[in-house]
């Protein structure tokens, strides 16, 4: 996923920043130091530690607003994944099924029209077990 920033994770998790500084001096929260010495925070790690993450608009000039949007990126792509490959089984479920299917009214209509070419004996026959 994305590393950002200690005041970006905070924005994010709904956290001051203390308390996000705090967690990772605890060892609760992995922080990365990069070259230029800022800590950054991959957001995966954020969704570990924390849940569910948001993200933090501002969307009118006049009167501004906070919209939050709750944002599971690395969940929602696992579940659409789970979901494509079940509905690829499902698929071939289906497949198999259909010619299963087709496999047996083959086998009925095949028995069928064997049925019809046997000879009964007439009822003359039946009762005197005799032949024409």
């Amino acid at each position: 996923m994305a590393l950002v920033t200690i005041t970006k994770a905070s924005h994010l998790t709904g956290l001051t920043r203390q308390t996000v500084y705090r967690h990772i001096k605890q060892g609760k929260v992995s922080a990365i130091t990069q070259n230029d010495g800022t800590r950054k925070i991959d957001t995966s790690e954020l969704i570990r530690v924390y849940g569910e993450i948001k993200d933090v608009t501002v969307t009118t000039s006049k009167a501004p607003k906070t919209v939050t949007i709750g944002v599971n990126v690395e969940l929602l792509e696992y579940k659409i994944e789970q979901l494509e490959k079940q509905l690829k089984d499902s698929e071939a479920r289906e497949r198999r099924s259909l010619d299963n299917q087709d496999k047996l009214l083959d086998t009925i209509q095949s028995q069928s029209l064997a049925l019809e070419h046997v000879k009964r004996p007439s009822i003359v026959e039946r009762l005197f077990n005799k032949k024409g």
